[in-house]
């Protein structure tokens, strides 16, 4: 009778390691499928990654030639800019005390001096651009970006 009991327990554990073999068998297959599947994803990784590199590298390139020709235009223009800005009249004042007599469109600047008669009394200046009493700080604005840019690019810019 031992040995039937021996025997059935020899039995039992016998099944059990072959269930044991067969799970870690099985258990094998399962890592070595998702080492796979992991390293191809990495792989996939790492080639998208490059192309994002290069790309990033590219932008930059393309990004630094964009400024240095940009700032090569505001040299070829030159780095000092002056611009007048004509102040429109305050409460009160009446166009008659104007002492200025024509805005051009190349900013030319003609002013008259009442005090003064002949050719001492009418002045010309020339500038990049005038501003008429109507314009607004926008208009300003929109005109000197360009310059301010080059300021925030290192570059020696004067308005």
């Amino acid at each position: 009778k031992k040995e039937h009991i021996y025997q059935i327990f020899t039995e039992i554990q016998l099944g059990a390691l072959r269930e044991l073999n067969f799970a870690s068998q099985s258990i094998k297959q399962e890592i070595l499928k998702a080492q796979k599947s992991y390293s191809e994803e990495f792989h996939h990784l790492g080639i998208r990654i490059k192309a994002l590199s290069n790309a990033s590298k590219n932008y930059h390139a393309v990004l630094a030639e964009n400024r240095r020709m940009y700032n090569e235009l505001q040299d070829l223009k030159g780095n000092i800019r002056v611009y007048c800005r004509i102040r429109p009249f305050l409460p009160g004042q009446t166009e008659k005390q104007s002492t200025i007599e024509d805005i051009g469109e190349n900013g030319e600047l003609v002013v008259v001096n009442p005090s003064k008669q002949g050719k001492d009394g009418n002045r010309s200046f020339k500038f990049n651009k005038v501003y008429g009493p109507a314009a607004t700080q926008a208009e300003v604005f929109s005109d000197t970006q360009p310059l301010i840019r080059s300021v925030l690019d290192g570059y020696n810019v004067c308005i």
